[in-house]
């Protein structure tokens, strides 16, 4: 655990911009004015007593969010430098309540939207297996820690599914697809950097196992709330089904630019070896993107959605990776393959005919099979 000390001598080296300052307080505040406490606060005189910040940020484990108002303040009063320190930190370090219960929640309160709510939440548990994954290498995950990681992650899973299903409620299949294509694409990744850390684990084995499983459990969960909003878009009408597939074409052309410009700079910084894997993904995500193209030219707009999709997925997967070796600081053995199987019951548009069974394979790793 990192001692206070440590904190603060980070918080020195942290400043803010005069605007970022000001855009922060004027969200910060406008939010407060809104939300007025509705509870029994400390009196003055409390408030004053000799607290350590050690023993005082240990309550923000126990804080509702009806509370919070005054925790902004508290914050804003001790410098915005704590909340950016707070967010490199683990479980166990002394500025992580901060990280988990203000910077978070004042994030989540931000987004409005349906698909802005499951964004975020989908990132949250994002942070919480990047979080089981560094403290697994460095052997501090112990069964209370652990446990506690996987009830969040469980918790932003679920509100995930909760705000892709109401944007299925409002016949928005294109987005619920997308959103569910993300973190589906984010799970399915960590599963992996968490299973290799497992092998390699001596003393954390069992903690790794427990978690995995419930990774599994979500991938689940989303991979059938993806199925179900592709087949929501089969039933559109064709201009619709044309438009989607081409704003998917360009998302996933998008993510493909996007990676290779982290790959040249890997490849710059590292060499050609932290980048093998994730350039055979991206020569397979290209190839995807051709053969959508050929589907679309064949107006087989709901297949050619999906595997611009599942382009789009190859790409990001390899960004995560890359971005995984980097904070982790380990060689990532094996990518994890990607199946492009397109859904039978997502052909609803085809009426014109389509060459079954083409298959690529890219080093042995990546299947890409289309077809009926």
């Amino acid at each position: 655990m990192k001692t206070i000390e440590e904190q603060f001598k980070k918080l020195k080296s942290i400043t803010l911009t005069q605007e970022e300052k000001q855009k922060t307080r004027e969200v910060l505040l406008s939010f407060i004015q809104k939300n007025p406490v509705r509870v029994d606060l400390p009196s003055r005189h409390t408030l004053q007593e000799a607290y350590t910040w050690s023993s005082f940020l240990q309550k923000f484990n126990h804080i509702r969010l009806h509370t919070m108002p005054l925790i902004i303040i508290i914050a804003l009063l001790a410098g915005s430098g704590v909340s950016f320190a707070a967010e490199k930190t683990l479980p166990g370090d002394v500025l992580y309540p901060v990280k988990v219960n203000i910077n978070e929640e004042v994030r989540g309160w931000l987004s409005v939207s349906s698909q802005g709510k499951a964004q975020w939440e989908a990132t949250r548990a994002e942070r919480r297996l990047e979080e089981a994954e560094k403290l697994t290498l460095e052997g501090k995950i112990d069964p209370q820690t652990n446990a506690k990681l996987q009830a969040d992650f469980a918790v932003h899973a679920e509100a995930v599914q909760k705000h892709v299903s109401e944007i299925k409620s409002q016949k928005d299949f294109t987005t619920a697809a997308e959103v569910s294509s993300e973190f589906e694409t984010s799970l399915r990744a960590h599963q992996g950097i968490l299973v290799q850390i497992g092998e390699e684990s001596q003393e954390n084995k069992e903690e790794v196992k427990e978690i995995v499983t419930q990774i599994e459990a979500a991938t689940r969960s989303t991979t059938e709330a993806r199925t179900q909003a592709e087949a929501g878009i089969a039933t559109e009408d064709k201009t619709y089904l044309k438009v989607s597939a081409e704003e998917k074409l360009k998302a996933a052309e998008n993510s493909i630019a996007e990676v290779k410009r982290v790959i040249q700079r890997t490849k710059n910084e590292k060499g050609e070896e932290a980048v093998i894997g994730a350039e055979a993904e991206v020569e397979a995500a290209e190839a995807a993107v051709v053969e959508g193209k050929a589907r679309f030219a064949a107006k087989a707009y709901t297949e050619s959605f999906e595997i611009f999709q599942k382009a789009q997925q190859m790409a990001e997967n390899s960004k995560l990776l890359i971005k995984a070796e980097q904070n982790l600081k380990i060689q990532l053995r094996v990518q994890p393959k990607i199946n492009l199987q397109i859904n039978e019951d997502s052909k609803t548009d085809q009426k014109d005919e389509v060459k079954p069974n083409s298959i690529l394979k890219s080093e042995g790793q990546l299947k890409l099979q289309l077809g009926r």
